[in-house]
């Protein structure tokens, strides 16, 4: 899989554990068909589409992103991503 212009060192099939892919519909840098064809690539991957969403979209779903990366721990997970974001 080539991203960024280089080989990963890995092929994206061969990535286990939970991976979500994110992308904004909009996106004009980055074509959606790009992460579709990553998340087709890997093994039980969640994709998530913004569908209003540009290259930039994430900073509105910041905490929804990152939430699955927190241990939820009460309260404190959620300080925590709000410093985050």
């Amino acid at each position: 899989m080539f991203v960024c212009r280089s080989h990963w060192g890995f092929e994206a099939a061969d990535v286990r554990g939970p991976v979500n892919i994110w992308h904004g519909r909009v996106d004009r840098l980055i074509p959606l068909a790009h992460a579709l064809a990553l998340a087709a690539e890997i093994p039980g991957v969640a994709t998530h589409i913004d569908p209003t969403g540009g290259h930039f979209f994430y900073s509105r779903r910041l905490l929804e992103i990152l939430a699955p990366l927190v241990p939820a721990h009460g309260a404190g997970s959620e300080r925590r991503l709000a410093r985050a974001a």
